[in-house]
C-alpha cells in the first residue's frame, strides 16, 4: 500500500528502474496530478475504474466542486467519497445513532446521487446501479479502457 498522492512518482520510479508492467487501481488513483506531472509514465499502462469521469454528472459535480473550493476535486473518487459523507449525513439526521440504526437507515436510503442518479445501496452494501467503466491514459488523458 501507499499514498494516492505518490501514485505517479511510483510509476515514474519503476520506469527508470527498467520495470516493465501493467497498473491496475482503484479510481483513487485517476487523479489530477497523476495526469498534469506523470502523464507520459502512465500513458497507456494504468487503468482505473468507477465513476465514469467523462460523465455529465461527473462534469456537473467537478463544476460545483471547483467554484466552491478554487480548485478541480483531488480525483475521481471525490465524488463518490461526497456521496459517502452525504449518505450517511443522512442517516444520523433521520435519527440513527447507533450502528445498527445508521446500518438500516443506509439500507433504506434512496437520495439524489452526485455521480449516480439515486444513491441507494444493494444487499451486499455497494452502491446500486453504480455505472463501472475503465479508463487509462492516452495523449495526457484519461480515456475508456479498450477491450
Amino acid at each position: 500500500l501507499f499514498d494516492v498522492s505518490q501514485f505517479g512518482a511510483l510509476l515514474k520510479q519503476s520506469r527508470d528502474l527498467g520495470m516493465d508492467f501493467k497498473l491496475t487501481a482503484t479510481a483513487s488513483g485517476q487523479t489530477n496530478t497523476l495526469i498534469e506531472s506523470y502523464a507520459e509514465y502512465a500513458e497507456g499502462n494504468t487503468a482505473f475504474s468507477y465513476p465514469d469521469t467523462s460523465s455529465d454528472r461527473y462534469a456537473a459535480f467537478e463544476q460545483k466542486f471547483e467554484a466552491r473550493y478554487g480548485v478541480k476535486p483531488f480525483g475521481a473518487s471525490s465524488g463518490p467519497a461526497y456521496d459517502a459523507a452525504r449518505a450517511v449525513i443522512a442517516a444520523v439526521t433521520s435519527g440513527a445513532t447507533t450502528g445498527e440504526e445508521i446500518k438500516s437507515a443506509l439500507e433504506n436510503l434512496s437520495i439524489e446521487g452526485t455521480i449516480v442518479d439515486e444513491l441507494s445501496f444493494n444487499e451486499k452494501g455497494g452502491i446500486a446501479n453504480a455505472p463501472f467503466k475503465m479508463n487509462t491514459v492516452r495523449g495526457g488523458q484519461y480515456v475508456p479502457l479498450e477491450e
